[in-house]
Order: structure tokens, then C-alpha cells, then sequence
């Protein structure tokens, strides 16, 4: 898989998460070492630390239950509140 297609597969992953009123922006310098660890892909298991650092600092109680039940809701929770993730490298 070369950059480009690595590229679309990120931006595909985003995209499906954007909310229809964006209320703030959150802008990372870039992305994970991993590309397993998307911040925007559904099924990241270990090391989501970018996830955790962000939900903890904005709704603490949410970073809770994630983290006792494991529920697939991060990309929901974000979408829902207006909020979206870019990445620096898309400049």
C-alpha cells in the first residue's frame, strides 16, 4: 500500500464521522506511529492513547465507561458533540 492509499484509507475512516455541525475542531501534529491505530477507525483494542487524552480531559465520566465496558461509542461520542479530528499532515 503506498502513501496515497494509506491517505484515502485515513480519510475515508474520518470522513464517515463528520458531524454536520462542526462545533470546535481538535488538531493533532500527526498521525499514529501505527496505521492499525487510527484515531478514527472503529475496532482499536490497545493503545488508543490519543482517544483516551482527549475524551479524559473533555468528558472524564465518558473515558470511565469506556474504559470499564469497552464500548464502542468514541467515534459516536465525538460525531454527536461536534467535535472532529484533523490531522496536520492533510494541510
Amino acid at each position: 500500500m503506498d502513501n496515497n492509499d494509506i491517505l484515502k484509507q485515513l480519510e475515508s475512516a474520518r470522513q464517515k464521522y463528520l458531524p454536520n455541525n462542526i462545533k470546535a475542531i481538535i488538531i493533532a501534529e500527526a498521525a499514529p506511529d501505527s496505521i492499525d491505530r487510527f484515531f478514527y477507525y472503529e475496532d482499536v483494542r490497545t493503545a488508543d492513547y490519543l482517544f483516551l487524552g482527549i475524551i479524559g480531559v473533555l468528558y472524564p465520566d465518558v473515558k470511565r465507561l469506556y474504559l470499564v465496558l469497552l464500548l464502542d461509542f468514541k467515534n459516536r461520542c465525538f460525531c454527536s458533540n461536534g467535535l472532529y479530528l484533523f490531522f496536520g499532515f492533510y494541510a
